[in-house]
């Protein structure tokens, strides 16, 4: 006569323990109509000592939550002498990775955005200091233009000084133009 066990059934809630978190597990056995099972839970391959409190949370009867990733596996037992069902199936639970939110997938996206903006205000900054230098030369060309020619006036006219068309005054007004040269 064969000895045919049931076999317990082991259900997680989730296979990732959150940050901070823990994970439900929960065991039965089938057929549910027998009553008085008792379950007893196992972690990475030692079935020879069964989980305690220092291990996993208690719950009610065939559940508990579990904090630490590994292999999971649970069966019930019964009666004295206890009479054991056939081991679960393995369940593995793992922790999982904090990663800030905007995740690590979008981290070479903000980069390259990053880069783009960047190389962008250096080019803008590049043609705004060109265009500057362009009308400050534009403007010191005008002067000079300007005061040569009231330079030429005023060696053409009659009753000219012998300083050969320098003038006090145009001197002032580029002096005031160019400080300092």
């Amino acid at each position: 006569m064969t000895d045919d066990k049931p076999k317990a059934k082991l259900r997680a809630d989730n296979t990732a323990v959150p940050v901070g978190g823990s994970v439900t597990l929960t065991c039965s056995v089938n057929p549910s109509s027998s009553s008085g099972w008792k379950y007893y839970w196992y972690r990475d391959g030692n079935y020879s000592e069964a989980l305690t409190t220092q291990d996993a949370v208690f719950h009610s009867n065939g559940q508990i939550s579990v904090s630490q990733e590994g292999l999971y596996r649970c069966r019930g037992g019964r009666g004295n002498p206890v009479y054991y069902t056939e081991y679960s199936q393995e369940v593995q639970i793992n922790k999982t990775l904090t990663v800030s939110g905007a995740d690590s997938s979008s981290s070479p996206v903000w980069l390259m955005v990053g880069l783009v903006c960047g190389v962008s205000l250096i080019i803008i900054l590049l043609l705004l200091l060109y265009r500057c230098r362009q009308s400050k030369f534009t403007f010191e060309f005008i002067v000079f233009i300007s005061c040569f020619r009231s330079i030429q006036s005023e060696s053409h006219s009659p009753g000219s000084s012998t300083n050969h068309g320098f003038n006090q005054n145009e001197t002032h007004v580029y002096d005031s133009v160019h400080p300092g040269q």
